[in-house]
């Protein structure tokens, strides 16, 4: 029994590292949307940083 769970939290962990770029990729893309369609004075607040830095 000992073993049947050690093998099942193994796999487990083997999903976690496999699939953990895509939820890395998958909140990097929430946030980025997030903050062009919040807005400060009319415009998105990604944009201003992108504008501020490559002026």
């Amino acid at each position: 029994m000992a073993d049947d769970l050690q093998e099942e939290l193994d796999k487990k962990r083997f999903a976690l590292v496999r699939y953990g770029l895509l939820w890395i990729l998958a909140t990097i893309g929430l946030v980025l949307s997030s903050l062009i369609f919040i807005k400060i004075e009319g415009r998105s607040i990604l944009f201003s940083v992108l504008a501020y830095y490559l002026r």
